[in-house]
């Protein structure tokens, strides 16, 4: 999954990736419509469900590029370690 388009988000508690995107399997679609609000308050993401990409658990939603949850990985049961290089990720709105 880490690849150019994906997002490694340190901030992030969960992993979502877009619908149709290659390679999930074992999707739940959510029964009915389900948004999740935003920081600001004000927007919303729309969340079509669930699926697993290999053995990681993902939220399917309108996002365009794969967040990858650095918590979610770094955490049981995956325990894995990130080494991060190269030049500072963009910080939005800092």
């Amino acid at each position: 999954m880490c690849n150019a388009d994906t997002i490694l988000d340190s901030g992030a508690t969960q992993s979502m990736c877009p619908l149709n995107y290659p390679h999930l399997n074992q999707f739940i679609r959510y029964s009915q419509t389900t948004v999740a609000k935003m920081a600001n308050q004000k927007s919303t993401l729309q969340l079509y469900g669930t699926a697993k990409y290999g053995t990681f658990e993902e939220i399917v939603a309108d996002v365009h590029r794969p967040l990858l949850s650095e918590e979610a990985i770094t955490g049981p049961p995956y325990n894995l370690q990130v080494i991060k290089s190269g030049p500072p990720m963009y910080e939005g709105g800092r």
